[in-house]
């Protein structure tokens, strides 16, 4: 399972929910590598639409990407990780989701829903206690989309309040779903 981080923050709440979700995995008999979007060098999509053309590779930019996508299309399963900023996804998410277009359903190339079937967990961390003005709607929304066009299989969700470092460690209601969410992903793998 590959557990990609949009935290710019190391070792934060998000980081710390998605260490409970492979702690889950790999208790269920997985393996788990992370990618922090943070020590990558990833260029925003150029809405060059070169993917739109078969290409040997998704995208034609030369970066870090290039190597990512080799690990996303790799992985048994995926989970995305963010913090909410204003509303949505960290910039390191969305210039990341960004650069899946060459996946989308709506492509003509072999690389159309090249996620298809892999399941997928989502974990969005806010500082605002109440949700329903947290930007977890809207956020879940975009990574969900993102994640169903591309193919892939929305199979569950952890998401609560975590303002400062280490919050989550103080809601263990939390820590116990993000490790439940490890064991679904793994029980998908295998039925799948």
């Amino acid at each position: 399972m590959l557990l990609v981080s949009g935290s710019p923050r190391a070792d934060g709440n998000t980081d710390t929910l998605l260490g409970e979700i492979a702690a889950g995995f790999e208790a269920a008999g997985g393996a788990s590598d992370y990618l922090y979007l943070r020590d990558h060098k990833i260029g925003y999509c150029q809405g060059c639409l070169a993917c739109t053309k078969q290409l040997p590779r998704p995208c034609v930019q030369k970066d870090e990407m290039d190597v990512l996508y080799d690990r996303i299309l790799n992985a048994q399963a995926l989970v995305l990780g963010t913090p909410i900023y204003f509303w949505g996804p960290s910039a390191q998410m969305k210039t990341f989701l960004d650069r899946w277009f060459p996946f989308g359903d709506w492509q003509k190339t072999t690389w159309v829903k090249a996620l298809q079937g892999k399941p997928t967990g989502l974990v969005m961390v806010y500082a605002e206690e109440e949700p329903l003005v947290s930007g977890v709607d809207l956020t879940y929304r975009q990574l969900h989309i993102v994640v169903t066009c591309t193919g892939g299989r929305v199979i569950g969700t952890v998401h609560g309040t975590g303002e400062h470092p280490g919050d989550v460690l103080k809601r263990p209601e939390l820590l116990s779903a993000a490790c439940n969410l490890g064991g679904m992903l793994y029980a998908r793998t295998v039925l799948d």
